[in-house]
């Protein structure tokens, strides 16, 4: 039960385009996919906690960029184990020269994705891995940074439920691996290290069924972490915890005043994971710090 799609040289000219956003934030605006090829099967790609699977990276980033080909596999096998793979090759070419397939262009970059999950106990308990692989050539001179590097990243994650999923316990992993290609920027004053390796996680258990409800979570994520080769984070450097209860009232039949009431009760709170500096570009001395 595997399904296998394939593309060469797509045109999405007749896509509808992202609608004018004023960014003045010191994040990248997150915008949704809307090609075909990337939206059908897309949910099989999904991490529960962070997005790992982020399709607009592929293609897009210069006027010029093109898909040479792509390729997915979605389904399941024999044993119950499911499959979703892609892999797309992108490059940039000349002006006007977009949809002539007979002539290569320059910054060959690859994107390969794959996740393998497997159900137990009739659907109960899951269990999920995922590997994200974008490989690019040395392109000195580029001007932006995350051109200049390859991107690595793996995730896990697991739902466990019990007692007729009135318990739940789940809880998700990710790491990356930033490999620095191009310039060694040996002019910077702390030239960054050759490969940067972060991490993230959540964990959380809860009661979903009778009348008091309820769940404590935590998560973090390191100062390194770093997903936007393939995925999409905001912004790292942070651990959180929290948890919420909740009575839940259900009246009498023979009450037709009220049918149900609840009350809940929250808290979260989060910290810097790693303390910061920022260094003065002439010598090197902090400007500004925060700490954890």
């Amino acid at each position: 039960n595997l399904t296998l799609n394939a593309t060469f040289q797509p045109d999405f000219g007749q896509v509808e385009a992202d609608p004018a956003q004023l960014n003045i934030s010191p994040f990248e605006t997150h915008y949704s996919e809307k090609r075909p090829f990337f939206i059908e099967g897309q949910q099989y790609f999904w991490h529960p906690d962070f997005i790992m699977f982020n399709p607009r990276r592929i293609g897009t980033g210069d006027l010029n960029s093109r898909i040479r080909a792509a390729g997915k596999l979605l389904g399941k096998t024999a044993n119950g184990i499911s499959i979703a793979a892609l892999y797309a090759a992108t490059d940039i070419t000349d002006e006007g020269q977009a949809h002539n397939f007979l002539v290569n262009g320059d910054h060959l970059t690859h994107y390969a994705f794959g996740k393998f999950g497997k159900e137990f106990m009739d659907g109960a308990h899951s269990f999920n891995i995922a590997q994200s692989m974008v490989i690019r050539p040395e392109f000195p001179g580029t001007s932006h940074p995350i051109e200049e590097r390859d991107g690595y990243t793996t995730g896990a994650d697991f739902d466990l439920n019990f007692k007729d999923r009135e318990y739940n316990i789940h809880g998700s992993f990710i790491g990356s691996i930033v490999d620095k290609v191009g310039d060694t920027r040996s002019d910077m004053i702390q030239p960054e290290p050759p490969q940067i390796y972060g991490t993230g996680g959540f964990f959380e258990v809860q009661r979903l069924g009778g009348l008091v409800q309820g769940g404590l979570y935590g998560k973090w994520e390191t100062d390194k972490l770093d997903i936007n080769d393939f995925g999409y984070l905001e912004a790292p450097d942070e651990i959180a915890a929290g948890g919420w209860t909740q009575y839940e009232w259900i009246p009498k039949p023979d009450n037709s005043l009220f049918r149900k009431g609840d009350i809940e009760l929250s808290f979260r709170d989060s910290w810097f994971y790693s303390g910061a500096q920022g260094p003065r570009g002439t010598d090197g001395k902090p400007i500004w710090e925060y700490d954890t």
